[in-house]
C-alpha cells in the first residue's frame, strides 16, 4: 500500500546534543489512515535535510489488515528514499 508524506517536523533531544526528525503519512484503506515514523539525528542541518527531501514522497505503508490504524514505515524504506536518513548497527 502506498502512502505520502504530509507533512514533517525536527526538534532537539534535551539535555542532549541529538535532534528528532519527526514525519507524517496518510494512507487509503477504504478510508484514511496516519501515521508518525521517527529518526534520530546529531544535528539540526541533518534533521531539516531529511524533512525536506522527505515531505511529499509517496512511499510503501506496511499495515495490519486486521486494523489499518496500525502501520509502519520502515526503515529500508526510508533508506531507499533519503541517502540522509542514517544507518545505525
Amino acid at each position: 500500500m502506498n502512502g505520502r508524506i504530509t507533512a514533517g517536523n525536527f526538534k532537539e533531544i534535551p539535555k542532549t546534543k541529538r535532534w528528532l526528525a519527526t514525519l507524517e503519512y496518510t494512507f487509503f484503506v477504504s478510508e484514511y489512515y496516519s501515521g508518525t515514523y521517527i529518526q534520530e539525528f546529531l544535528s539540526a542541518e541533518e534533521a531539516g535535510d531529511f524533512v525536506r527531501a522527505m515531505l511529499n514522497k509517496e512511499v510503501p505503508i506496511r499495515y495490519k489488515e486486521s486494523n489499518p490504524r496500525r502501520s509502519v514505515l520502515e526503515q529500508r524504506v526510508i533508506e531507499q528514499y533519503s541517502a540522509l536518513a542514517p544507518r545505525f548497527g
